[in-house]
């Protein structure tokens, strides 16, 4: 099951993944904890737009966020994940989301999937 944690938000999301299995918890973060944690963000917004909100994984190894295209007002999403010498590199990315809340659900489940994969490489990116 993955969640997105948001201690401000009082309601349960209804639009939650629910996957089985393991838990996975991803949490929504301020935009000054992900400076903390990438204070270079290489650009994002020319891919994917003006960064709208963060995501992280509990240890910190995989981060995220969704942004909303400034010309066509889709959402997109990027995730990067901790390489083995902990630098940070782009793992996936999409662009054209319809809405923030598909946005959500589609780096949730993105971010679940970093995590389990083993790969040594983005299956997107490179």
């Amino acid at each position: 099951m993955a969640t997105i944690h948001d201690p401000t938000r009082r309601t349960p999301n209804l639009n939650t993944p629910r996957l089985y299995g393991r838990i996975v918890v991803i949490k929504s973060i301020s935009q000054e904890e992900m400076d903390q944690s990438l204070p270079c963000r290489f650009n994002i917004d020319r891919f994917i737009g003006a960064e709208a909100e963060w995501f992280s994984d509990e240890a910190g190894n995989i981060i995220g966020t969704i942004a909303e295209g400034t010309t066509n007002r889709h959402w997109g999403y990027a995730v990067l994940r901790r390489d083995d010498g902990g630098k940070y590199q782009f793992w996936d990315l999409e662009t054209g989301i319809e809405s923030c809340d598909a946005a959500r659900i589609r780096i949730v489940h993105a971010m679940e999937a970093t995590q389990k994969d083993g790969q040594a490489c983005s299956p997107v990116v490179g």
